[in-house]
């Protein structure tokens, strides 16, 4: 497991976004496809959307096409405005992430239907494809 921590307590600025991203992205090209890398935002208590958009939008776009490395990424430490705000420019960029807390697991981006999914998933634990099907 690999951990990267967002040190700012306000996330501003494409240029500082993609300061973060580049960091990231050195993490993720170390680890191995079988590592997770936890992103923490617990110093975090604001993001705007375009340090949001400059550091995960963009890396998170890059890793559906095969650009970052292989390891999972979790995001974990967000309250509740930041996550809306990660939320917001995931589903902008049409991309996903998971946030993880002890107490909970979200879906952060994509659609209503895939978020439900991930949530019924999440709540049953192991599960098959037929066991989410409506009854």
């Amino acid at each position: 497991m690999a951990f990267f921590e967002v040190t700012d307590t306000l996330g501003s600025t494409r240029a500082r976004g993609q300061e973060y991203r580049q960091q990231l992205e050195q993490v993720l090209a170390a680890a191995l496809p079988d590592d997770i890398v936890v992103v923490s935002f617990k110093s975090v208590e604001a993001m705007t959307g375009s340090f949001t958009d400059e550091f995960l939008g963009k890396l998170l776009v890059a890793r559906a096409a095969g650009l970052t490395g292989r390891a999972p990424v979790v995001l974990t430490g967000l309250i509740e405005e930041t996550a809306e705000e990660v939320d917001l420019c995931l589903e902008r960029r049409k991309t996903v992430a998971v946030w993880m807390e002890p107490d909970r697991t979200r879906l952060l981006g994509g659609d209503e239907m895939l978020k439900r999914t991930f949530d019924a998933g999440a709540d049953r634990g192991d599960f098959s494809a037929s066991d989410l099907a409506p009854g």
